[in-house]
């Protein structure tokens, strides 16, 4: 998608399983930013001449206690988790170094920008106070959020329905997704359809196995059949192509403008 191999196309596509007897004409998703933040102190013993240190694992909590102390002010769609991956190796030691893994997500890409800058006074002001230094790194590729183009989604909905199969409307974000990326380049979906009657969340042992069952190898003929009808829709009709990729670019500018 960076490489605009998605620019200027028509649509792009792709189902998704889901499970509940009910199919979903879109999965909205959330932008999502990974860095890899690193500490860096003076290592000292811790009673020796704990004065001597500078607590690399200290400014790297004092990191996570500043997000924290900012949660309160967050929007709804921010969502940020971390992980420390290295706080030392003895707890008699002062570690002259901490490790980080850090996550967060946002409702759009311009969002996305405004956490990051929160993110970044937070990780230099636990260094400034601690006299240590920090860097950081991007830990993954940007996932983006989803550009819906409604045209696409109630045409989707109609296939479902001439299929037999029962709509649920699209629901929350709750997750990020690479077809976030490609949404921002041309008129993008991605709709799920139901494996099983069981509902199961997604990405569980349960739903794993439910792949596996007779239903869901039926379920997937189904996704194929609309994944057809919905392409060659766009392809033949040249007033639903115009009216999807105005769509697109509408939604598109407000999103990079919010």
């Amino acid at each position: 998608a960076e490489k605009g191999v998605f620019d200027n196309m028509s649509l792009a596509v792709m189902m998704h399983s889901w499970s509940g007897g009910y199919c979903i004409p879109n999965m909205d998703v959330l932008s999502l930013r990974c860095y890899v933040v690193e500490f860096f102190g003076e290592t000292a013993h811790a009673v020796a001449a704990p004065w001597k240190g500078r607590s690399a694992l200290a400014a790297a909590r004092k990191f996570l206690d500043l997000i924290d102390a900012r949660r309160e002010c967050f929007t709804p769609d921010v969502h940020v988790n971390a992980v420390i991956l290295d706080g030392g190796k003895a707890p008699n030691i002062i570690p002259d170094y901490a490790k980080i893994r850090l996550e967060f997500r946002t409702s759009s890409m311009a969002r996305l920008e405004e956490v990051d800058d929160m993110i970044t006074k937070c990780m230099n002001g636990a260094a400034l106070a601690l006299d240590c230094k920090v860097t950081k790194k991007l830990g993954s590729l940007d996932f983006a959020d989803m550009v819906r183009v409604e045209p696409l989604e109630r045409e989707i909905t109609l296939i479902f329905e001439s299929l037999g199969k029962k709509v649920s409307p699209v629901l929350p974000p709750g997750g990020s997704s690479d077809m976030g990326n490609v949404s921002y380049r041309c008129p993008s979906i991605q709709p799920h359809i139901s494996i099983t009657e069981k509902d199961y969340a997604l990405h569980t042992k349960d739903l794993a196995d439910a792949t596996l069952l007779p239903e869901a190898h039926e379920a997937l003929a189904y996704g194929a059949n609309a994944l057809v009808q919905l392409s060659l829709k766009v392809f033949n009709d040249e007033t639903f192509r115009k009216e999807i990729y105005d769509e697109f670019i509408r939604k598109r500018d407000l999103k990079l403008n919010k």
